[in-house]
């Protein structure tokens, strides 16, 4: 009888020693950085830099286009994946806050430089305005189809816990049977 009742005592320990990992955290995958990289449309007329060149999701980065002698910032065109949260297009400043998953490298004109790249255009003093008083508008970042991901992680926690249950049942089924037996 001391055999039986160890018996099912050890099943049920196993079981919900299985049990345990189904509920443990789900290990953080570390973060994605992604390249920010900026250009200058005609070499000579100005400087564009990004502070940081590198960052996160939901990171903010800077912008700055600086003209040179006998130019004057015009515009900038920018690519990959991102939101403006600061300023214009129109604005030799700006702040951008890079969006998840932007893991395609730049998907305009730009080329294949970086995950978000500025490009800063530029025009001589003396020049009209290319971009026009009135056309004050933000960039918008490229739409892509974006969902939260999900793991097996539930599928295991109840398939460990149908197991469990089952397995407890086959246990006290066994142990009626031979109860049966002996009596």
């Amino acid at each position: 009888m001391m055999k039986k009742v160890l018996s099912v005592l050890l099943a049920v320990v196993l079981c919900f020693m299985c049990s345990v990992s189904a509920f443990a955290e789900v290990s953080p995958t570390p973060d994605k950085y992604y390249t920010i990289g900026t250009n200058v449309g005609v070499v000579g007329s100005g400087t564009a830099f990004a502070a940081p060149t590198s960052g996160i999701a939901g990171q903010i980065v800077v912008l700055t286009a600086v003209a040179a002698e006998g130019y004057v910032f015009d515009h900038w065109q920018i690519d990959g994946k991102f939101e403006i949260v600061e300023g214009t297009i129109y604005d030799p400043v700006i702040k951008v806050e890079i969006v998840p998953e932007a893991d395609n490298k730049t998907h305009g004109d730009l080329g294949d430089y970086a995950d978000i790249m500025g490009e800063a255009h530029f025009k001589p003093i003396d020049s009209e305005a290319t971009t026009g008083v009135g056309e004050q508008e933000t960039a918008k970042p490229d739409d892509g189809a974006t969902a939260p991901q999900t793991g097996s992680f539930e599928i295991q926690a109840v398939s460990v816990i149908a197991l469990s249950v089952a397995g407890l049942m086959a246990v006290a089924f066994v142990y009626k049977k031979r109860t049966e037996k002996t009596k």
